[in-house]
């Protein structure tokens, strides 16, 4: 993690790498539901790269739940 809360698959996600994500997420299945410092999740990072191969993957190994309410409606617009 990084002064700013976020790990390794915050910043796979950001460059869209969709093959360090699924290794990373093999190896700790926590990681798509860890919020940054600023409440955004891996997810976030995904949608706001566009990547949409990245954005289907991380939708199935997330916590749906977590998309509920400010982090959810950040991630649509």
């Amino acid at each position: 993690m990084d002064v700013g809360g976020r790990t390794a698959l915050h910043r796979a996600a950001g460059i869209g790498n969709i093959e360090a994500a699924k290794l990373l997420v093999g190896r700790n299945k926590a990681l798509p539901n860890m919020e940054n410092h600023f409440k955004e999740t891996p997810l976030f990072y995904a949608a706001e790269h566009g990547d949409r191969k990245m954005d289907e993957w991380l939708m199935e190994v997330t916590e749906l739940t977590l998309l509920m309410g400010e982090l959810g409606f950040r991630i649509l617009y």
